[in-house]
């Protein structure tokens, strides 16, 4: 009875899909219109999404980033807006 019970324990966790945690974290930041499409190539080559836009006087992104890419991210949008866009993290 062990026996079958563990063979068919193996054989359902076998099939189950198999994801790795990673944490997370989701900010905001504040983008002109020039600089709009060049902040969302930063965001997608440093593999963060952008998760929400809200189009006003600028643009309010809301982005979302393993925690390990984020000084990357942070380097390069410093790089990019000469500092003066800043990720406000959640």
């Amino acid at each position: 009875l062990v026996r079958a019970y563990t063979e068919a324990a193996q054989a359902a966790l076998a099939v189950l899909p198999r994801a790795e945690r990673v944490e997370r974290r989701d900010g905001i930041l504040a983008v002109s219109y020039a600089l709009y499409e060049r902040v969302r190539l930063l965001i997608t080559a440093h593999h963060g999404e952008a998760i929400s836009e809200d189009f006003a006087g600028d643009i309010t992104l809301g982005v979302r980033f393993a925690v390990e890419d984020i000084p990357g991210y942070e380097v390069a949008l410093t790089a990019l807006s000469n500092g003066q866009i800043e990720t406000i993290w959640l």
